[in-house]
């Protein structure tokens, strides 16, 4: 399955169109739980709560494809070193990623950027430190208001509103 996280609505829809057997993520956390996921179309503006490298780091110790929508030139050098080598620049149009997606990037389609990174690259292994806090609280939650918890916490949030809006329809 291919994840789409760009942070240009737009631009995801569209891709999300194209590509077979793809999903649109709304939040950062859902590329590092998705475990059917084994590529992600993401773009270096997106929030993703903790520092960007970190965050490719984690999802390339998940074995996941990673596709860069590269804004900012200083993760170039992490993408590389992290052996992500299907880089995308502006202007970009939908169809040009799911080309990318349909033909990965070789590393010699990307040495002269290599050559040209420079710096020392370093990443933490810190990974969301809050995910478990998250879903404890989600889970006290659901057990307070009579819902069933869920194995990842997308599915739980969807559990929670739910058991919310059962509740407050019963006191109301």
């Amino acid at each position: 399955m291919i994840l789409i996280y760009t942070g240009v609505q737009e631009f995801d829809i569209k891709l999300n169109s194209i590509l077979p057997d793809s999903r649109t993520a709304y939040y950062s956390e859902y590329l590092l739980q998705e475990k059917d996921a084994d590529t992600v179309v993401m773009s270096t503006v997106v929030d993703v709560g903790m520092p960007f490298k970190d965050f490719l780091f984690s999802l390339r110790k998940q074995d996941k494809r990673v596709i860069l929508w590269v804004h900012d030139e200083e993760y170039i050098k992490y993408a590389l070193a992290l052996g992500i080598y299907d880089l995308l620049f502006d202007p970009l149009t939908p169809e040009m990623a799911a080309e990318v997606v349909n033909r990965p990037k070789k590393f010699s389609d990307v040495a002269h950027l290599f050559l040209n990174a420079g710096g020392r690259v370093e990443f933490s292994d810190a990974g969301f430190n809050n995910m478990d806090a998250a879903m404890k609280q989600v889970e006290g939650l659901l057990r307070l208001l009579g819902g069933k918890m869920q194995d990842n916490l997308n599915d739980a949030l969807v559990e929670l509103e739910q058991a919310v809006v059962k509740n407050f329809a019963e006191i109301g």
